[in-house]
């Protein structure tokens, strides 16, 4: 899919020189890579890591005219033994690394640097990893640039432009208004204001929306406090002016259980009163009017990176040592599944075990295990933060990443009859009320909860 070009050349800004489109790769130059008017930007300074931002482009006929407005999404291509180095306008080189479908940069060439350029039939550009066989692509819905795996209706190809050196000077005498100054399109790079928002057509589209949190409604629109003193966790009132207390000109943002929540929702987090976030979500009407449900991205004004570049660790490191406000990366086998909504089963490593009470989307939605396709022996990679529940560590809304099919069962073990303990050490038939119990099958040992 090509998003369709719409930029107009800036008044303001003198062009000196060009990006032609390519139809053939030229081998080792200056290229840009860009979708419609989204090119293929660089991280801030302040990031080693992340989805690459889109800048938007100016176009003359099929060319970008070149100039400082440019400069950030200048890519220089180097040939190496196994393809080429892409290096950013700050010098950075752009690696991957892990599983991750984002990008890292670093000041010298690291492992994973290398990347394989082929022209697809349409005339678009993949740009490969070497090491990881993913390929660069927009992610249209997001607006920003990641790697993977394979392309679908959310992903689109770059088309490929090489710079061209020139002294003549382009200007537009006469570009024509701008519709909406300062307003945004619904993507990442440009979110919809509150205004525009409420303007919106409830379709349930997925759109990212800009405000500052003002308050929250408690059970109804006609209840918002707003501040922080009677905050309820479920919802955000979100303005576009930091002060504004008249809920006619807000909208509520609906906050799923999960990770979203947790972080920006004024019960927990009073200090985010007054913060700006943009929040990517589903247009739907909630509490009867205009607002956000579904969220599953953010990004939150002087708050951490919501998904920041994680630690690897075993089960049995996790449970020994883990800190409490850290997320890690686990990798398990899968057993013992006993809630297919939510996600509710143990994971196991060797003789370690930790209980997952609730896997979450790589997005961050819930109740939607069965859509990822998990089994019992399956091996599965995931995120979380060490939770104590009645005294017994556990990982509470984990994150899904990736997993691989296993044989179906864990171990011939976990075929025998599981004979079932309460905590007084009695004998039970099976569990049937909520609580911890302890499970042995065979000669593995299990202490289990039950909700």
């Amino acid at each position: 899919m090509l998003l369709t070009v719409s930029a107009v050349v800036n008044a303001d800004v003198v062009y000196k020189g060009k990006y032609v489109k390519q139809s053939s790769f030229d081998g080792a130059g200056v290229y840009i890579l860009a979708n419609g008017d989204k090119s293929f930007s660089q991280l801030d300074a302040s990031k080693s890591y992340g989805y690459m931002p889109a800048t938007k482009l100016h176009f003359q006929g099929d060319d970008i005219l070149a100039s400082t407005e440019t400069d950030a999404a200048r890519l220089t291509f180097t040939e190496t033994e196994n393809g080429y180095s892409i290096v950013d306008a700050s010098g950075r080189y752009i690696a991957m690394k892990g599983d991750f479908n984002s990008f890292n940069v670093y000041a010298s060439a690291q492992e994973s640097y290398e990347w394989e350029v082929s022209f697809n039939a349409d005339g678009t550009v993949s740009v490969t990893n070497f090491d990881k066989a993913k390929t660069i692509m927009l992610g249209i819905s997001y607006g920003t640039w990641g790697s993977y795996p394979e392309a679908n209706d959310d992903r689109a190809y770059p088309t490929l432009y090489k710079y061209v050196a020139g002294d003549e000077e382009y200007k537009d005498d006469d570009p024509g208004d701008d519709p909406n100054p300062g307003e945004g399109d619904g993507t990442k790079e440009a979110p919809l204001t509150v205004a525009q928002l409420k303007a919106h057509e409830m379709n349930s589209a997925k759109v990212w929306v800009k405000g500052y949190i003002v308050g929250s409604a408690n059970g109804s629109l006609a209840k918002t406090d707003f501040g922080a003193s009677e905050a309820v966790a479920s919802n955000i009132i979100l303005a576009d002016d930091a002060s504004c207390t008249d809920i006619d000109a807000c909208i509520p943002i609906q906050l799923p259980t999960g990770a979203v929540r947790s972080a920006l929702n004024l019960q927990d987090n009073p200090g985010n009163l007054g913060k700006a976030v943009t929040l990517y979500g589903t247009a739907e009407k909630y509490f009867s009017t205009a607002g956000i449900k579904n969220v599953s991205d953010y990004v939150l004004e002087g708050g951490d990176d919501p998904d920041p570049e994680l630690e690897k660790i075993t089960i049995g490191e996790f449970l020994s040592n883990a800190d409490t406000q850290t997320a890690y990366i686990l990798t398990g086998k899968v057993a013992d599944i006993n809630n297919t909504l939510y996600g509710n089963f143990n994971l196991v490593e060797g003789s370690d075990t930790i209980y997952i009470y609730g896997l979450l989307t790589p997005e961050g939605e819930a109740k939607q295990f069965e859509s990822l396709g998990i089994e019992e022996g399956d091996i599965l990679t995931l995120s979380g933060k060490y939770y104590l529940f009645n005294d017994t560590p556990e990982i509470k809304n984990a994150k899904y990443i990736s997993h691989e099919k296993g044989s179906g069962v864990l171990a011939p073990a976990f075929e025998a009859v599981p004979v079932w303990f309460n905590l007084t050490g009695n004998c039970i038939a099976a569990p049937v009320q909520p609580g911890i119990y302890i499970k042995v099958v065979g000669e593995k040992t299990i202490k289990t909860i039950i909700r």
